[in-house]
């Protein structure tokens, strides 16, 4: 089924390299800490900030289980 015509967007191609943007790209940092960690879970939680303002612009958290490895022989 082709899309409709109003979700069509104009592409512009440059004849030499990527197109360069025209603002200047946010200065981000990113943090990842331990929130809980046992003998089958754990829990980890990230955080994405912008340093000017200290906003915070993502976060994120998950749940992983913890296996142990094998034996080596």
């Amino acid at each position: 089924m082709p899309a409709p015509a109003s979700s069509k967007v104009p592409v512009r191609a440059q004849a030499t390299g990527a197109p360069r943007p025209r603002w200047a790209a946010p200065t981000l940092r990113g943090e990842g800490t331990v929130l809980q960690a046992g003998r089958a879970t754990a829990t980890a939680g990230a955080r994405v900030t912008g340093t000017a303002a200290a906003k915070v612009n993502a976060h994120a958290t998950t749940t992983c289980a913890v296996f142990g490895l094998p034996e080596q022989a």
